[in-house]
């Protein structure tokens, strides 16, 4: 099923005017509708047909089928523009796709009507610092952090930003990005070859 999907998510990708005869008959001039109807189809069979669009788009991200779970989302999202949880996963779906640009521009969009929006805060962050704006993103994740001050996803985002900004010394005061460190560092190590002297 896997291989399909691949294939379908290429398709969309392009602007496909016409479908020839395969399964079914030729559909001129509606090849795209098409596809995108045989997507859904497809997903549908993975998580149920009778599922509710964000019920089946969390349950597309948790088995890491992001481009899925984002399409969902969007669907939920034609039908009713204002649905605050779905615009907020559709955000992170694009973060997590490295798309940081698109990301980015919802984020603001939140921030602008709820300047205190944790998750916002902490998305718009890590936005910029996808986006190799790492000073920049140091702003975000501090005032996430007034907000959840242990937070450690927050605290892990400014430990990196603070590394990739050349403050190493402040990043390694954050204990659990100097964990995470160590813990990469030991990873990369283990297992590669000793030079001999």
């Amino acid at each position: 099923m896997d291989h399909y999907l691949y294939s379908l998510r290429v398709l969309r990708k392009k602007a496909i005017r016409h479908v020839l005869p395969g399964h079914g008959g030729v559909a001129p001039l509606i090849g795209g509708q098409v596809v995108d109807e045989t997507y859904e189809g497809l997903i549908k069979k993975l998580i149920g047909l009778e599922t509710p669009l964000m019920t089946g788009a969390m349950t597309l991200a948790q088995q890491g089928l992001l481009e899925e779970a984002l399409f969902y989302v969007e669907k939920a999202l034609a039908a009713d523009s204002e649905n605050q949880p779905a615009r907020e996963m559709q955000a992170f779906l694009f973060l997590d796709l490295a798309r940081n640009d698109k990301a980015l521009r919802i984020f603001e969009q939140i921030l602008q009507q709820d300047p205190r929006h944790f998750h916002a805060l902490l998305g718009k962050g890590r936005s910029l610092l996808g986006m190799g704006s790492a000073p920049a993103s140091l702003e975000y994740f501090n005032r996430a952090l007034e907000i959840r001050p242990e937070d450690p996803e927050a605290l892990m985002n400014k430990g990196l930003a603070l590394y990739l900004s050349g403050c190493h010394d402040e990043a390694m005061d954050i204990a659990v990005f100097q964990e995470e460190f160590a813990r990469k560092v030991s990873q990369e190590v283990v297992g590669k070859p000793v030079a001999s002297p």
